[in-house]
């Protein structure tokens, strides 16, 4: 498990605050036991600040551990007391690790907060059209809700694993902790104005609630194929960049 530092509990921390901005901005948090959980939820990941930002917070742990330890020789250390294979499993497995976590924990209390708050979407209780035609539909009322959350927050682990990845690559290329934050916040930015109106906008991924998608599976394979591409690279990269070491 990757131990914990201060800088990145905080940005945990602000990443929820942001999400959650929409509940508690103008009250809205009076009404909640009016709503269901599913139409709650379309507030934070519609109206809040965090979508523009989102690649961000998965990247701050891990994807920028590996710039400090080379930077410090502390990487070196790790193939002497280890090996080559293991030094690239470290790196490798401990991002998609972090990457993940941090994305459970962010949507994860959003949805906890909006499950507490709010009541089960059930026939005649469901009070938005927001998921209307999308790849969720079908699946609204299993649960309360409660299946639609599970996936979404799957879809999020997997938004946090590619985009810590990229972290990790940028910054076995350059190995400058500014390149490894602004260069995949670019990347970001221009995939989701490029990519407007198709099935591999990194926003769409997140969220899973384009209307184009034709099946519930549809978001979690594009992510796994852009994953598996990663990883591929980042073994490479990671690779070439151990015998600099």
């Amino acid at each position: 498990m990757p131990k914990i530092k201060f800088h990145e509990i905080i940005i945990v921390l602000l990443a929820i605050v942001i999400l959650t901005n929409p509940l508690w901005a103008n009250g809205e948090w009076k009404y909640m036991k009016n709503m269901d959980v599913l139409t709650w939820l379309s507030y934070p990941m519609s109206l809040s600040g965090f979508t523009p930002f989102a690649c961000i917070f998965p990247m701050i742990p891990y994807g920028m551990r590996f710039i400090e330890e080379y930077n410090s020789g502390y990487a070196k250390m790790r193939i002497i007391r280890g090996s080559r294979k293991s030094f690239l499993r470290h790196y490798i497995c401990r991002t998609l690790l972090s990457g993940g976590l941090t994305m459970i924990v962010i949507m994860g209390s959003v949805m906890i907060i909006c499950i507490l708050g709010g009541i089960p979407t059930r026939p005649g209780r469901y009070s938005d059209g927001f998921y209307e035609g999308t790849i969720w539909e079908p699946y609204l009322y299993i649960g309360g809700g409660k299946l639609v959350l599970l996936c979404k927050l799957c879809l999020a682990v997997l938004f946090g694993e590619v985009w810590s990845l990229v972290s990790l690559l940028v910054g076995c290329i350059w190995t400058n902790r500014y390149a490894a934050i602004v260069l995949p916040f670019v990347c970001y930015q221009l995939l989701w104005n490029l990519l407007q109106g198709n099935v591999w906008n990194p926003v769409f991924l997140l969220r899973g609630d384009y209307r184009f998608y034709t099946s519930v599976w549809e978001p979690f394979l594009y992510q796994g194929i852009v994953l598996f591409i990663l990883i591929l690279f980042t073994l490479i990269a990671l690779r070439r960049k151990s015998y600099d070491l």
